[in-house]
């Protein structure tokens, strides 16, 4: 094979968690960068552990086009899973993922090019370097090549091609296509639903792998994390953000006195899941409405439980909405500013739309119809024109006072230190700001006391 060939894919061994005690092995997993829209996994492998796996699997009327560009294979399930796989350092790499149960793969388990650039890229690097290492120490044969889904069309040495075995799935719905991803507070009820004890374990497990090593051994970061940081990071409740006012949109001449659409049929495959999320919602994010001006609901699937994706159809409102600008940090100047410091505080919110409460008559207007009855927002949902310019200005707000070292861009806030002691003052500062004005952030996406940060997108 020439030197120029392109890596394409590598496989590695894993397990998929099915609770915490009990887990199913991977022996045969192909990371493959060829599969753009989709993972897959075995249809052999399903039907041999059919038992365990059964609560995990769902009814699919997806289509798969091979390489070929013409021939589909369709697909009748997919499974939701949970799993991992082990890195350099012993360091774990895991996520939920949604997969299309295939008939024909020799592998376990595909992991598609998205899931790669959402949860296993760093593991992927580690895996190209080294197989580049074998390739430079000739350490590794032609029968164990990790190159394996190169074909040549001729002799050793001659041009190769690379195999995609398939270029395209159609599973999401257009309602998901055409809407902005809203969160329906599936991280905080995550963590609301479960008992204390349950989420703070949960919760605890994960510091040792967002926390650097030289950060906890060098200071009580781990202590801070499990005191204060249990209240930002693990929600107990959902009231919104305290010290500022109900969020009141600004509303052109002309608004409607009357806009009630029906409300959308919704699919009966979906329709029992639909009705268990939205009486879970009038829980936290919803409650019932009179309003005279309604938006359409659309319910759309998503791969994660409760497997709906709740959305207000906002298209005709947004017309009458006045949508203001509000800076964000320029890139340039926060460049400079990093510059100065060597560590980094990654912090990141969780369904940071939905901490921002509503007034009365914004909730109102921006009520939706439901196939149970008209509902209104208690907090700001996605899909509204200026949220993401409300957002903004929130988070500059909540942290002015800290700009020197604090970089905020939308729900994302880059924290900057001189050394550990200096990390450890910013972090119980974070954390003291957040539990006084009542602001959650998310841990799993929540990295500290680290010389890199991946910030700027």
């Amino acid at each position: 094979m020439p030197e120029s060939s392109i890596l394409s894919s590598v496989h590695k061994p894993g397990h998929i968690f099915i609770n915490r005690n009990n887990r199913i092995q991977l022996s045969t997993v192909l990371f493959d960068t060829g599969a753009l829209h989709g993972n897959y996994i075995s249809l052999s492998f399903v039907n041999k552990y059919k038992s365990v796996l059964s609560p995990y699997l769902y009814p699919s009327n997806g289509m798969v086009k091979l390489a070929d560009n013409k021939t589909l294979i369709k697909i009748n399930q997919v499974a939701v899973l949970y799993v991992c796989f082990m890195g350099s350092n012993n360091i774990e790499h895991s996520a939920e993922i949604i997969f299309c149960v295939f008939p024909t793969t020799s592998n376990d388990m595909i992991i598609g090019l998205p899931a790669i650039v959402d949860n296993f890229s760093e593991l992927l690097k580690e895996m190209i370097d080294e197989a580049v290492a074998k390739k430079v120490d000739g350490s590794n044969s032609n029968n164990n090549n990790v190159f394996s889904n190169l074909i040549h069309d001729g002799p050793t040495g001659s041009s190769a091609t690379t195999l995609y075995p398939w270029t395209q799935i159609d599973l999401e719905a257009p309602e998901d296509i055409a809407t902005d991803l809203p969160c329906s507070f599936s991280f905080a009820l995550h963590f609301m639903e479960m008992s204390s004890t349950e989420a703070l374990k949960e919760y605890e497990s994960l510091i040792p792998s967002h926390v650097s090593t030289e950060f906890l051994a060098t200071t009580s970061i781990e202590s801070l994390l499990k005191d204060k940081g249990a209240r930002v990071f693990v929600p107990r409740n959902w009231k919104g953000i305290n010290g500022i006012p109900p969020l009141e949109l600004n509303f052109k001449d002309g608004f409607p006195d009357s806009m009630k659409p029906r409300a959308r049929p919704i699919n009966p495959k979906l329709y029992e899941n639909a009705h268990k999320e939205f009486t879970r919602l009038l829980k936290y994010f919803y409650e019932p409405s009179t309003s005279p001006v309604a938006s359409c609901l659309v319910i759309a699937p998503k791969a994660t439980a409760p497997f709906i994706r709740f959305c207000g159809d906002y298209v005709a409102i947004n017309k009458y909405i006045e949508i203001p600008h509000f800076p964000i940090p320029h890139v340039q100047r926060s460049l400079e500013k990093i510059m100065r410091y060597k560590i980094f505080l990654d912090f990141d919110w969780v369904n940071s739309f939905h901490q921002i409460r509503l007034s009365k008559i914004t909730s109102s207007r921006l009520s939706v119809q439901t196939p149970w009855g008209q509902v209104q927002p208690r907090f700001l949902p996605e899909g509204v024109g200026p949220a993401s310019s409300v957002l903004q200005a929130t988070v500059a707000n909540l942290f002015s006072d800290f700009d020197d070292f604090v970089i905020a861009i939308f729900d994302n806030l880059l924290v900057l230190a001189y050394d550990y002691d200096d990390a450890y003052r910013k972090v119980e500062l974070i954390l003291d700001r957040c539990i006084e004005r009542n602001v959650f952030l998310k841990f799993s996406k929540t990295w500290l006391g680290f010389a890199e940060a991946k910030f700027f997108g």
